[in-house]
C-alpha cells in the first residue's frame, strides 16, 4: 500500500514573493501523478488545516524563510532537524506559525512524523501578486526538489502541463 501523501503549500499570494508556498502547490497539482497527492492551499492559516493532516503519511511544507540569504535559497530539512538548520524562528508570517501549530499538534498524539519542508527565500514582500525576478527564476528548480522528494517515496509523474 502507497503513502498517503499531501502537499500543503503556505504563504500570501498578495504580498509578492511571501505567496510562493501557494503559488508552487498550484503549479505542482497540475501535474499528473502515479499515485493520489493531496495538495492543500492553506493560504496563511496554516493552523486551520494541520489537524487535517493526522491521516497522513508523509506531509510536505512549502513556504518562505525570512534567515537574511540571497532571494530564491531553498532551504529543504526534516522537520524534527529544523531547529538544528538556524532557521526554527524566521519560519512564517502568518498566525501561528508552522512549527508551532505542529508541535501543539504532537502534544494531543498521532502527529505523523514524517514531514519535510520547504523554505524558499524571498526578495520582496510588498503588495502585489507578482513573484520578484529572483524568486520566479526559481520556480522549475524548486519544483524539481519537491518532485524528487515524491519519487523517493515512489510517486512517478505521468504528465506535466504542456506535454501531451
Amino acid at each position: 500500500m502507497s503513502k498517503k501523501i499531501a502537499v500543503v503549500g503556505i504563504g500570501n499570494i498578495l504580498l509578492g514573493d511571501e505567496g510562493i508556498g501557494v503559488v508552487l502547490v498550484n503549479l505542482l497539482k497540475k501535474n499528473k501523478y502515479t499515485e493520489k497527492i493531496d495538495f492543500i492551499d492553506a493560504g496563511t492559516s496554516f493552523f486551520n488545516v494541520v489537524s487535517g493532516l493526522r491521516n497522513y503519511d508523509k506531509i510536505i511544507i512549502i513556504d518562505t524563510v525570512f534567515s537574511g540569504k540571497a532571494p530564491g535559497t531553498v532551504y529543504r530539512c526534516e522537520i524534527n532537524d529544523i531547529e538544528e538548520t538556524g532557521i526554527s524562528g524566521v519560519l512564517s508570517l502568518h498566525d501561528l506559525g508552522v512549527m508551532q501549530s505542529i508541535k501543539l499538534e504532537k502534544l494531543v498524539g498521532g502527529f505523523p512524523e514524517d514531514i519535510v519542508f520547504f523554505g524558499i527565500e524571498p526578495k520582496s514582500i510588498d503588495l502585489s501578486m507578482e513573484l520578484s525576478d529572483e524568486v520566479h527564476e526559481k520556480v522549475e528548480q524548486i519544483i524539481d526538489k519537491i518532485v524528487n522528494e515524491l519519487k523517493k517515496e515512489g510517486v512517478g509523474i505521468l504528465m506535466t502541463p504542456g506535454e501531451s
